[in-house]
C-alpha cells in the first residue's frame, strides 16, 4: 500500500528532484507512523466500522500528520503535500474495505483497530520518542480489554518504551534465555553502542 501511495504522490508534486527528496525524506521521519494513528483515530471517532466512515474523517487523519509532535521538523511537509498523502492512502484504506480484502474481511473492527496500532509501533523509528504513537498505540495495547497481553509483559514493555525513551539499553525479555542468565547472576548483555 505504502509504495503505491507515494509513487501516486510522487508523480503529483511539483518541484525540484532536491525538493521532491526532502520531502521524501521529512516524510520518512514519523510520518507513516502519524498516518496510521491518523487512521486510528478516525476509526475512533466514527465507530470504527470503515464502511461507514466518512471522507471527512480524512481531516482526522491530516490533522494527525500536521498536529504531530514530529511535524515540526518537517518544514517540507505541507498541508498540500499532507492532503495528497491521506487522499490517496484513504481512497486505498477504503476501497480494501469496500472489495473485502482478505486482510479486511477477517478483522472485526477491534481488530483491525489493534492491528493499525501494531502496524503504527512496528513502523515508527522510535516509539517511545514519539508522543503520538505512545498516546494512540501503546497505551491503548496496554490496556487492551480482551487480555491478549499478560501483566508481566505490559510490565516489560513499560519498561521497555521508557528506556528507548530513555536511550538505555533494553531489558531482556521475560522467560528468555537472557532473563534466566540475568537471574543466575551474569550481568545483562547491552547492545553495542553507536
Amino acid at each position: 500500500m505504502a509504495k503505491d501511495i507515494w509513487q501516486g504522490v510522487l508523480d503529483e508534486l511539483d518541484g525540484s528532484p532536491e525538493e521532491v527528496k526532502a520531502i521524501r525524506l521529512q516524510f520518512a521521519h514519523h510520518g507513516w507512523c502519524d498516518l496510521f494513528i491518523g487512521f486510528v483515530q478516525a476509526l475512533e471517532a466514527y465507530g470504527k466500522v470503515v464502511e461507514k466512515v466518512p471522507d471527512k474523517a480524512k481531516e482526522i487523519i491530516a490533522e494527525a500528520i500536521c498536529g504531530s509532535s514530529k511535524q515540526k521538523v518537517r518544514s517540507e511537509l505541507t498541508k498540500r503535500v499532507v492532503d495528497m498523502v491521506v487522499d490517496k492512502a484513504w481512497s486505498a484504506f477504503k476501497a480494501a474495505a469496500i472489495t473485502h480484502t482478505p486482510l479486511f474481511a477477517l478483522l472485526s473492527s477491534e481488530d483491525l483497530l489493534r492491528n493499525l496500532r501494531i502496524i503504527a509501533i512496528f513502523i515508527c523509528p522510535a516509539p517511545g520518542n514519539h508522543k503520538e504513537v505512545l498516546e494512540h498505540a501503546v497505551d491503548p495495547l496496554l490496556r487492551d480489554a480482551r487480555n491478549y497481553i499478560s501483566d508481566e509483559t505490559k510490565q516489560w514493555l513499560a519498561t521497555q518504551f521508557k528506556q528507548w525513551a530513555d536511550g538505555v539499553a533494553r531489558p531482556a525479555v521475560p522467560d528468555s534465555r537472557e532473563g534466566e542468565r540475568r537471574s543466575e547472576g551474569a550481568p545483562p548483555k547491552r547492545p553495542p553502542t553507536e
